[in-house]
């Protein structure tokens, strides 16, 4: 009788364990994402939203931010893969602004001519953003 309970008690240590692990590493992607969000616009922060992404590939907000950062930094072709990524994966009232926005970034990357919402996201390149807006009129 005493064995069995120490073979019990063994099989419910394990057991709990094994879904504690289990619990934590399902939610690894989210703290990867929050490290990217600490160091967003740095080289590590692009690192951690890579991981997280690579933790979740449906987790839609890090897939965001490395879109933004590769606009940002003028690397179009990898901005309108991550922006593409984005808006199929992406859903939810609390990512339809976002959503819109990566809509009309992609439209303007696309079309090889930077509009308004890419000047938001771009330093000063020689075109303001009124400039931008201008050009749309």
């Amino acid at each position: 009788m005493r064995q069995a309970l120490w073979i019990l008690f063994f099989i419910f240590c394990f057991s709990t364990s094994g879904v504690t692990v289990y619990a934590e590493e399902s939610k690894r992607y989210k703290a990867l994402y929050e490290l990217g969000l600490l160091n967003i616009g740095s080289p590590k922060g692009n690192e951690y939203f890579k991981k997280s992404v690579a933790e979740n590939p449906n987790f839609a907000p890090p897939l965001y931010w490395i879109a933004y950062e590769a606009c940002r930094t003028g690397n179009d072709p990898e901005a309108i893969s991550y922006f593409e990524k984005y808006i199929k994966v992406a859903q939810g009232e609390e990512e339809a602004a976002r959503i819109e926005t990566a809509k009309e970034i992609l439209r303007e990357l696309r079309s090889g001519k930077p509009g308004p919402e890419v000047a938001k996201i771009r330093p000063f390149d020689g075109v303001t953003e009124s400039d931008a807006q201008n050009d749309t009129m």
